[in-house]
């Protein structure tokens, strides 16, 4: 049991995470080759080595649950901010040039509330990793590394939310795709 979720924290253990639980890695390590090396199952206090190193391996496996977590929830936070468009049409909806500045203007206040708390809410998440690694401090090249780990995803997911509503004013607004798709304009202007 022990073996098994150590390979598994092993196997999914990616490069950026690595230097963060080098250490408890390295202690684990020790205490296994102990088991393998010096142990059997009549040695004295068996039970009690059992139960170290079983705790050794569920705290690190918790950790690395707690951080890949972490991301995982920053990422369904931005693929949010690419779903909820910074544009926004009722279908087959022609305006007028007041009408249409208005609706924009509400919806952009709406999704910049959104893209605040979600902000608000990733920065929890880097807290929290930062919380669950305790022993790594801050200013360590490890942690650095991670949190730029963690903005390489925060900006991929900002431009996929950018490209989202970029790609969909395109279509309400190209006259090659308005025709072929038969969309109706988006706005009506009059000249008098």
């Amino acid at each position: 049991l022990i073996v098994v979720t150590y390979n598994t924290m092993l196997r999914n253990l990616l490069d950026v995470e690595k230097p963060l639980v080098e250490k408890r890695l390295k202690v684990i390590e020790d205490a296994l080759q102990k088991g393998i090396s010096k142990l059997n199952w009549n040695s004295h206090k068996i039970n009690d080595y059992i139960q170290e190193v079983m705790g050794f391996v569920k705290e690190l496996d918790t950790m690395l649950e707690t951080i890949k977590g972490n991301v995982e929830k920053t990422r369904k936070v931005l693929q949010g901010w690419a779903e909820n468009l910074m544009f926004s049409r009722k279908e087959g909806k022609t305006y007028d040039v007041e009408e249409f500045q208005s609706a924009q203007k509400d919806l952009q206040a709406k999704r910049n509330d959104e893209i605040v708390e979600g902000a608000a809410a990733i920065t929890r998440y880097l807290a929290a990793s930062s919380k669950a690694l305790k022993d790594i401090p801050r200013a360590s090249k490890a942690w650095k590394d991670y949190v730029e780990y963690v903005n390489d995803i925060v900006i991929e997911g900002f431009s996929n939310a950018i490209m989202a509503s970029v790609a969909y004013v395109n279509e309400q607004v190209n006259p090659e795709l308005v025709s072929k798709n038969e969309t109706v304009p988006l706005v009506e202007v009059q000249l008098e």
